[in-house]
């Protein structure tokens, strides 16, 4: 399948994968020292923080940057291309996924074996909590002949990356981790994409939620990066102090 046109979530239209701009010297810069997938993974998961706006987790960064928080000409949640993410260091579960395939990419891992995934999360009972993006990847440095899940939103790389298959087939079924579900929607990179689901860009009001995070937390058993910007919010500690958090 040809690549979708995106409109709305960029100052202009523009095909998706055009987000994999990691030929650029801003992110050959960022991955210079990586040697391996896993290099790639951990570098994003240490070093891309999420961002923030008034103290509270807000994926319209740039847009707000640029703009202001109550510009309303880019009605959709905001994508960065790599070298976006590499330089500001700042990205949603979106970003820091397009950011860690690009720079697998760069190393030189297959397209075949490296895909950004956007899809829905589901907690143990199949209720559906938000969309959210993440990353399937296949390469040896994870210790595995398998596909790996590897959640970029993690504050700091978990202890295992689990496994989720070997076939491309395997990739496109829901796969629960722990208590968390991942259901994909979209798989690609900059040759590749798979649509199981026709792509509707994500408004604002459907951007990955607490509800999200907090499950990624407790199947990880490591603190996300969005809970933990959000438990640096004074709302947070005030509504926690009236009991209300």
């Amino acid at each position: 399948m040809s690549f979708p046109v995106i409109e709305g979530t960029r100052f202009e239209p523009f095909r998706l994968n055009e987000l994999f701009d990691y030929n650029r010297h801003v992110v050959q810069d960022f991955f210079k020292n990586c040697k391996t997938a896993r290099d790639v993974a951990e570098l994003v998961i240490r070093a891309v923080q999420y961002p923030l706006y008034m103290g509270q987790p807000d994926d319209e960064h740039i847009w707000n940057h640029y703009h202001g928080k109550w510009c309303r000409v880019i009605e959709w949640d905001y994508w960065q291309m790599c070298s976006e993410t590499a330089l500001f260091l700042i990205g949603d579960c979106e970003d820091s996924s397009v950011l860690t395939v690009g720079g697998m990419r760069l190393l030189g891992v297959s397209s075949r074996d490296v895909y950004t995934v956007f899809g829905l999360v589901k907690d143990s009972t199949g209720e559906v909590l938000g969309g959210h993006g993440w990353v399937y990847a296949r390469d040896p440095s994870f210790g595995t002949n398998k596909f790996v899940l590897v959640e970029t939103t993690l504050d700091v790389p978990p202890s295992r990356y689990p496994e989720v298959g070997v076939t491309l087939d395997d990739l496109k079924r829901p796969y629960k981790f722990e208590s968390v579900i991942y259901e994909p929607e979209q798989l690609f990179n900059d040759e590749v994409y798979i649509e199981l689901r026709p792509l509707i860009t994500r408004k604002r009001s459907k951007r990955s939620s607490r509800r999200v995070h907090e499950v990624i937390e407790r199947a990880w058993g490591v603190e996300s990066k969005y809970m933990k910007a959000l438990r640096r919010s004074l709302s947070y500690r005030i509504k926690r102090w009236l009991g209300l958090g």
